[in-house]
């Protein structure tokens, strides 16, 4: 088990499409989507995405220093603020990780 000191701050970003959302409307913001989360990953900020394929929805894990940190990255993606998905951020208390993961998370 990981002490307080040791963990990584930590949130998870649960996104939804929003029911009225369109694929002009995902399509004419994609890139500009795809270079911010590109930005984001390459600052190490980003660790991981991928659908909840289950749930309809996607998942981003990353890094930030608080919530209201973490809110405000993620309110400048572009899909975010035009609207094509809802985002719901959670913090991650992490306990248990793989050695060569912490590393990577730290």
């Amino acid at each position: 088990m990981l002490t307080k000191q040791e963990r990584p701050q930590l949130f998870v970003d649960i996104r939804k499409s929003l029911p009225d959302t369109n694929n002009a409307l995902n399509a004419s913001h994609k890139n500009e989507h795809t270079a911010y989360l590109r930005r984001l990953m390459d600052d190490g900020i980003l660790l991981m995405t991928g659908p909840l394929k289950d749930y309809g929805s996607l998942q981003y894990i990353f890094k930030a220093k608080s919530l209201e940190e973490a809110t405000a990255l993620y309110s400048n993606d572009p899909y975010i603020k035009y609207g094509v998905y809802k985002s719901n951020i959670i913090a991650w208390e992490l306990h248990r990780c793989q050695p060569a993961l912490l590393k990577l998370l730290l």
